[in-house]
């Protein structure tokens, strides 16, 4: 990516709609890092041609639940409590 760039549209197709908005949104907010004002994106509307409507990127947040051993495994050093 040239880092001088104003302007990015970034598209996905897929068939599972949650992984890919996941994945969407991943890719949106590594990419919004080199914005001019860092971590800022515009909302793009998406309409079907069933009709339905959609808003993305959907940032919306969402609570994960795990444990502390859990946590240090995929970490590769322990976290204290």
């Amino acid at each position: 990516m040239h880092l001088e760039m104003k302007n990015c549209f970034i598209e996905s197709t897929g068939t599972d709609m949650t992984k890919l908005i996941k994945t969407l949104n991943t890719t949106i907010a590594l990419f919004s890092h080199y914005c001019k004002k860092p971590f800022t994106v515009e909302p793009v509307k998406v309409v079907y041609p069933d009709g339905e409507v959609r808003v993305t990127p959907e940032f919306t947040k969402r609570d994960v639940l795990t444990n502390m051993k859990y946590l240090n495994t995929i970490c590769g050093f322990e976290l204290n409590n």
